[in-house]
């Protein structure tokens, strides 16, 4: 049905469902800026479909993102970002 980048389970045993993202600078916008709308969509019916196979219903669950920004002096910038699907 679709790919989630990484499926992982958190200390506090919450399912996290991570889209990564990388890009060579930000000169036409962050990684994160790259999600959109019909691709959360996907993410979360690709996530509702793992958790109805796996039966994890009754677990917590949440999305987040890591952005990797890759800049011209061969430095790496990682972002971890939680609950990127919040208003």
């Amino acid at each position: 049905m679709g790919e989630i980048d990484l499926i992982m389970k958190d200390v506090n045993g919450i399912y996290v469902f991570i889209e990564v993202k990388k890009r060579k600078g930000i000169d036409f916008g962050r990684p994160l800026e790259y999600i959109s709308t019909r691709k959360m969509k996907k993410i979360i019916r690709t996530a509702e479909q793992y958790i109805a196979e796996n039966e994890l219903h009754s677990n917590d669950f949440r999305f987040d993102a890591v952005e990797i920004i890759e800049w011209g002096d061969g430095e790496i910038e990682l972002n971890h970002i939680e609950n990127i699907f919040l208003d």
